[in-house]
């Protein structure tokens, strides 16, 4: 009975002190640290191992010495008693300074894990499908641990530097009971009041800032609202400078509660601490004297059982340190072993092999049959959607805001398998394809697309990266995306930086010249087919008509898929698929939908009369 009373003891112990409820997150941090860099963890751990007991071995040595100083001081030379202390000085020095080399080692190797794992996180993100990113939590999550992934160095030498600390202490307690046994149970008794005390103490100030970080981060975004380049037009011209201000307000006092709480809870904690402190003091100083009084020590004796108080009690604060610092790592290393070891069904999705792709029907690029898909399968986003294009040909994908036009350019680039239905391009299913061969011969501008922050050079050949040093195919491109008098007039041309995020004399675009810049990405290496969602929506019209035009002329031949809510550009397009709440209403060219005069030729005449001034009964 009594043998289960102390497991449930012990075992309620190790659940305080969260052994059980991090363990797999723990050795799964150790797995990945012994993978990347066994040698550097094994060699900082002796490091600290040697580090921390060095203060053991000069409580030895300086006891030694002042022991051997008190007998022979009249009967000694000088030298025998210089060069021993010039050796205690030196071990003073070596004390001090040791931590010079393990800061280097600490360095490289937090180093080393950072790019691992930063690696490891590349290339775990590129294994997964798109559309599990629709989900908000998983793609936050995704987020997180990219922006934490560097920290398995912080558990890697948290824990190597708690080693040292328990090697430490576990040296201190054996000084002590090599001096009397007694000493020993007074420093046990003390270590263990002052271990739990302390810990306390860390966890309060962990539990802490586990809840304070997020307040904290509100605090930071409403101070940025309030002085914030970007936001202050607006929050001056609406009146809100006293409604963000006075939610910083209250934020910050809430904080300052908090903050003075916890300095209270601190406080008490370290007061109590202190007296078990001063007590330790008197009593190991009073057992010392009797020890000496009685003959059972000299006066090193004395130094030494003052000068281990002293380590023990910085000794308690290490481990305690350690602990919590390696512990509060620990949730980031099991939402990483989460997501490192997740298992994505990829069925549907182009391979990401290598090998040679033989087409069954050149001549039809696309082939959609009976096509429904959703991002939540109950919900579908398209339904039954049939239609083909044949190489050459220039189809425009018209329809309301949500009518699923996006959605169906990403079902086309192999991004999302369809619910129902199949997707054939040039006779094949997309998972007979691999995606080196399905996207070499895409060129795509996103509704959403990038603005990257960075050279002109550069953001145009991400469009085909091979030609990052090419100027004339960069041109070219910039010439069919309308970009090319921009870059002209910049006096670093291709390589001017787009952006004041990080370059100071960074050029500053609008939203319609970025989408030259982005349309003109598309244009790199004339791939055989070109997907442009909106690539004109930051245009004016006038300008937008000039851009289709400029897309019409370049394509001398090559397969466009355009997409826009603007429909004066379709009459430019070979076929029109017309979308209405996710179904394929209509199919023809323009004149063949005009004369139909269903849906496609009300929302034409709608925008033509508002263009022409004539909606009726609005004021215009």
């Amino acid at each position: 009975m009594s043998q289960v009373v102390a497991e449930s003891k012990a075992i309620r112990l190790l659940k305080r002190l969260k052994i059980f409820e991090q363990w797999d997150a723990a050795m799964w941090a150790y797995r990945q640290g012994w993978e990347i860099d066994k040698g550097n963890f094994i060699f900082w751990t002796i490091l600290n191992i040697l580090g921390a007991l060095i203060p053991v071995y000069l409580l030895r040595v300086t006891k030694e010495i002042i022991d051997y100083i008190s007998v022979n001081i009249t009967s000694s030379s000088l030298f025998d008693i210089a060069w021993r202390i010039a050796l205690l000085c030196c071990l003073w020095i070596l004390r001090s300074s040791y931590h010079i080399i393990p800061d280097i080692i600490r360095y490289t190797m937090q180093t080393r894990y950072s790019i691992a794992m930063q690696r490891r996180y590349a290339a775990c993100v590129g294994r997964i499908p798109l559309c599990k990113f629709d989900d908000k939590d998983f793609a936050a999550k995704i987020s997180h641990v990219g922006s934490t992934c560097s920290r398995l160095a912080y558990v890697m030498g948290g824990t190597a530097s708690f080693i040292g600390a328990v090697a430490g202490t576990a040296g201190l307690f054996w000084m002590a009971f090599r001096t009397s046994w007694i000493l020993l149970v007074i420093a046990a008794v003390f270590f263990t009041a002052a271990l739990i005390l302390t810990g306390k103490n860390y966890k309060q100030h962990y539990d802490f800032w586990a809840v304070a970080k997020l307040e904290s981060r509100k605090q930071d975004y409403y101070a940025g609202l309030i002085t914030g380049r970007e936001t202050g037009k607006e929050i001056r011209a609406m009146k809100l400078n006293d409604f963000f201000r006075n939610r910083w307000l209250t934020l910050t006092e809430k904080l300052s509660d908090m903050r003075l709480d916890l300095d209270l809870k601190s406080a008490r904690v370290n007061n109590i601490l202190g007296l078990i402190h001063l007590g330790f003091s008197i009593l190991i100083l009073g057992f010392g004297v009797w020890l000496l009084r009685r003959g059972d020590i000299m006066l090193g004796g004395l130094v030494l059982i003052w000068q281990l108080h002293d380590q023990l009690h910085s000794s308690m604060h290490e481990l305690v340190r350690h602990y919590m610092y390696t512990l509060s790592y620990l949730p980031f290393m099991a939402e990483q072993k989460e997501v490192f070891e997740m298992v994505f069904d990829e069925t549907g999705l182009p391979s990401r092999e290598h090998k040679e792709i033989i087409p069954q029907d050149p001549e039809t690029i696309f082939r959609l049959e009976n096509v429904t898909f959703g991002y939540n399968p109950d919900q579908p986003v398209l339904k039954n959607i049939t239609f083909t294009v044949k190489r050459g040909e220039t189809v425009a994908l018209v329809g309301d805001n949500g009518a699923g036009k996006t959605t169906l350019i990403k079902l086309l680039l192999g991004l999302y398998v369809p619910n129902k239905g199949k997707i054939l391009f040039e006779g094949m299913p997309y998972d007979e394809l691999t995606q080196e061969y399905l996207y070499s011969k895409m060129g795509v501008v996103f509704q959403d697309f990038k603005q990257y922050h960075f050279t002109i050079r550069e953001n145009i050949a991400f469009g085909d990266i091979k030609q990052l040093h090419n100027d004339e195919a960069l041109m070219e491109a910039a010439r069919k995306g309308q970009a090319d008098k921009l870059i002209l007039a910049q006096e670093k041309g291709l390589d001017t930086f787009l952006g004041r995020e990080y370059e100071e004399d960074g050029l500053a675009l609008s939203g319609g010249e970025w989408q030259r810049i982005g349309v003109s990405r598309a244009h790199v290496s004339d791939k055989e087919i070109l997907i442009l969602d909106e690539p004109a929506a930051r245009l004016d019209p006038v300008a937008e008509m000039e851009q289709f035009m400029a897309i019409k002329h370049s394509l001398h031949g090559r397969t466009a898929v355009l997409v826009s809510h603007r429909l004066g550009f379709a009459r430019l397009a070979d076929k029109i698929v017309v979308l209405k709440n996710g179904e394929m209403v209509e199919l023809g060219t323009h004149e063949e939908l005009m004369k139909a005069n269903r849906y496609y030729a009300e929302m034409f005449r709608a925008q033509a009369e508002w263009y022409e001034g004539r909606v009726a009964g609005n004021g215009f």
